[in-house]
């Protein structure tokens, strides 16, 4: 599991991969164009986290969104401009 600048949340790890691919001139057309398709399969891009709420006499959860192992794959892969891995990668988060 990557740990290593892990992002807060799913929808931090999303604007980041965002500013990656939309900043960085580099990255080829259908790698930004599978970022768009990301939001097609999000049942593997994010993991429901669901965690008893410790201030809470009752039984209240709290339901939180992660971004999945492969989907930090992805960010770490952009990350480092490896613009094949990440197409590779993309082409594993399709349906």
């Amino acid at each position: 599991m990557l740990t290593q600048n892990r992002p807060s949340s799913f929808l931090a790890a999303v604007e980041e991969l965002q500013e990656i691919f939309f900043s960085e001139p580099t990255a080829p057309h259908n790698a930004i164009n599978g970022f768009f398709q990301l939001f097609e399969r999000l049942g593997k891009c994010l993991i429901v986290k669901t965690e008893l709420a410790p201030t809470s006499a009752t039984s209240d959860f709290n339901r939180m969104l992660q971004p999945s192992d492969l989907f930090l794959q992805l960010l770490s892969a952009a990350r480092a401009r490896d613009w094949p891995q990440v197409i590779v990668i993309e082409h594993e988060l399709r349906p």
